[in-house]
């Protein structure tokens, strides 16, 4: 579908962006320090980090950071939103992958969906455009990067792509090393999908806790709190529900929003 078809231009809620530039060199500096390996952990560099993997693209699914690390605050305006589009050379903190991934994949949220491109080009300074627009709401057409399919009427989330499995679609418009994040229908399954059972067990572990404190009303509630965070976890990065269906690679069109879900 047209990206000037009626179904993609009606209700949009667009920000002004920038590619986050920081993350970008701060990507470059982890890959080439050499770090101690099991301080600072990468699944998704196995082809190098270039100015392609950092460059957004139209109709790409954009993260960001929650909240800004020690020392990295910026002055944002009302409107500026730093985002990325791909998981190449994304670090992760600790010793355990899986338990890394879980808690990386809790610093972000959902960036938008990249309206216009925002390309990197590491020859000149400050490293190429990086101003954009991103789409929070309306209508939209995006392309299912994720394994599972997508059917007209599910609830769609984002995640961090499994670096064990190779990507089989191909895209001329998306280098193939390029570790795009993924887009998969909401259910209870999904929200702990990483192929362990990590977050499940933490999720089970929340229920064994509200049955055994249930005589305390203080730590029952914390209890019920930590259960409600559990769930929520997958819950939250649910960013709108799908007009059409998609096998992977495919595009379908989508009605962004948080407030359906």
């Amino acid at each position: 579908m047209s990206l000037n078809s009626s179904i993609t231009s009606l209700g949009a809620v667009k920000y002004n962006a920038q590619r986050d530039v920081r993350e970008h060199y701060a990507r470059k500096k982890g890959k080439r320090s050499g770090k101690n390996q099991n301080q600072n952990l990468c699944d998704y560099d196995r082809s190098g980090y270039n100015a392609a993997h950092a460059s957004i693209m139209p109709r790409e699914l954009c993260l960001r950071y929650k909240q800004e690390g020690v020392g990295h605050k910026r002055m944002y305006t009302d409107t500026d939103v730093n985002v990325f589009s791909s998981a190449n050379a994304l670090t992760i903190n600790g010793g355990d992958r899986t338990a890394g991934r879980l808690a990386l994949r809790k610093k972000l949220c959902f960036g938008g969906i990249a309206v216009t491109a925002a390309e990197c080009d590491d020859t000149s300074a400050p490293g190429g455009n990086k101003e954009m627009v991103v789409l929070f709401g309306g209508t939209f057409t995006i392309r299912n990067t994720g394994e599972k399919t997508i059917r007209s009427g599910d609830w769609v989330m984002w995640d961090l792509p499994d670096p064990f499995t190779k990507r089989t679609w191909k895209s001329d418009q998306v280098p193939h090393d390029k570790w795009l994040f993924a887009t998969k229908p909401f259910n209870a399954a999904n929200s702990f999908d990483f192929g362990d059972q990590t977050a499940v067990e933490e999720l089970q572990l929340a229920a064994e806790k509200v049955a055994e404190r249930r005589s305390d009303p203080v730590s029952f509630k914390q209890a019920v709190q930590d259960l409600d965070e559990a769930f929520y976890e997958g819950r939250r990065r649910v960013f709108g529900r799908a007009l059409s269906s998609a096998t992977k690679g495919k595009e379908f069109d989508i009605v962004l929003g948080r407030y359906m879900a």
